[in-house]
């Protein structure tokens, strides 16, 4: 295992305002060809001040391989049971987690020192498909995982047909 450089390992989807039932969650995407040792990652998010807030971290021994879908949730069980996940999804329980806000927020991909950015998403509930008169429950997913993370025309939300998410396997 390596560790990612700055772009290998991107955001992919969050779910940011979760349903009843169901749960937050962000995904991150391998764009790298090598195998990436995510106990040694961690997101967070930035404070209006610049400073980074506490890291969301994963047990050691989970790694992302070549082009892989990996997602993070506090319980991976409820986010599959809600989302109606079939065994290809892939989602690592964190070993904590803070409420992802509602309506904006940035989102920091980092190692564990917070001395190096892999990725950082500046999210905006107003990304969701404009004619959606309620957006929870539903996530963003980029379109395509090359785009630029935080051009709002790179995400859209995620389709009806696959319960408003895909934790852990390819964007609707």
């Amino acid at each position: 295992p390596e560790a990612p450089y700055a772009g290998e390992l991107v955001f992919n989807e969050i779910m940011f305002d979760a349903p009843v039932g169901g749960q937050e969650y962000v995904e991150f995407y391998n764009l790298s060809e090598k195998v990436i040792d995510l106990s040694k990652i961690g997101f967070t998010s930035r404070k209006s001040n610049g400073d980074l807030n506490t890291l969301v971290t994963i047990p050691f021994g989970q790694f992302a391989g070549p082009n892989e879908v990996v997602c993070w949730a506090l319980s991976p069980d409820s986010v599959l049971n809600y989302h109606k996940v079939t065994n290809q999804s892939r989602i690592i329980p964190t070993q904590n987690w803070y409420s992802l806000n509602n309506e904006n927020a940035t989102l920091v991909l980092c190692n564990l020192d917070k001395d190096t950015i892999y990725d950082e998403l500046t999210y905006n509930s107003d990304w969701h498909f404009a004619l959606l008169s309620n957006t929870k429950g539903i996530s963003l997913e980029k379109i395509n995982p090359l785009l630029p993370v935080n051009n709002p025309a790179s995400w859209h939300s995620a389709a009806s047909e696959v319960n408003y998410g895909t934790p852990g396997y390819k964007n609707s």
